[in-house]
């Protein structure tokens, strides 16, 4: 699976390993097959670690290494099985492997539904919860008011699914329809217990000055 996943991958495409032929710490080198090249009779992996996460498998044989002139390999960001590999198809006077990092391997599922069908119950019941986040403006900010209002907008809104706000700083937000904007405290209320029931998760947060303990008070009522 592993090897699949790696031969499939944007890092052992050719596009890429063009581009970081001029990451490698090689200079002069010849190459040998897809993503490994020959330098001073060392075979290399072409390319900085730095910049690839993972190798294409190398097919080759002790035959075909004595007749490029191989001595020895340097590699790294080798699974176990392409190490297993390559010992098999090469005697080898001595070996030395090195674990340094991990790369975790994850099988994710081709669609959300299946996602939420390998979850647990308690979990697929909080992620079908509803999330709103009531905010007041912030105040104090100077020049730098709307840019930071839009700031947060954007990152509420890709974690909740409605923002219900108080403040005029809101009204020049770039937003979409989960951005709701009340001209006070009793209007914002009154939507707000229409749309929640006991599963609903709240955030209420704001300035000081803009009273949102007003809110959160009375919904503890």
């Amino acid at each position: 699976m592993e090897l699949k996943q790696i031969n499939k991958s944007p890092f052992t495409e050719a596009k890429f390993l063009e581009l970081v032929k001029k990451l490698s710490n090689q200079n002069d080198f010849e190459e040998f097959k897809k993503g490994y090249c020959i330098d001073g009779g060392v075979l290399y992996n072409i390319g900085n670690r730095d910049y690839v996460d993972y190798r294409p498998s190398l097919k080759t044989t002790q035959k075909l290494l004595e007749k490029r002139y191989v001595t020895s390999l340097q590699l790294d960001s080798l699974t176990y099985e392409q190490v297993k590999d390559l010992l098999n198809n090469k005697q080898y006077e001595d070996v030395m492997i090195k674990k340094s990092d991990y790369s975790i391997s994850l099988d994710l599922p081709n669609n959300y539904d299946l996602y939420l069908e390998n979850l647990g119950k308690k979990k697929r019941h909080e992620l079908k919860r509803k999330k709103l986040c009531i905010l007041g403006e912030m105040k104090e900010l100077g020049p730098n008011s709307q840019r930071l209002h839009q700031e947060m907008y954007e990152y509420a809104s890709e974690r909740v699914d409605k923002i219900l706000c108080i403040g005029k700083e809101w009204s020049g937000c770039d937003s979409s329809d989960d951005l709701l904007i009340f001209k006070d405290h009793d209007a914002l209320y009154d939507h707000l217990v229409s749309i929640i029931d006991n599963e609903t998760i709240l955030l209420v947060k704001g300035s000081r000055s803009t009273r949102m303990d007003k809110i959160a008070d009375k919904l503890k009522k």
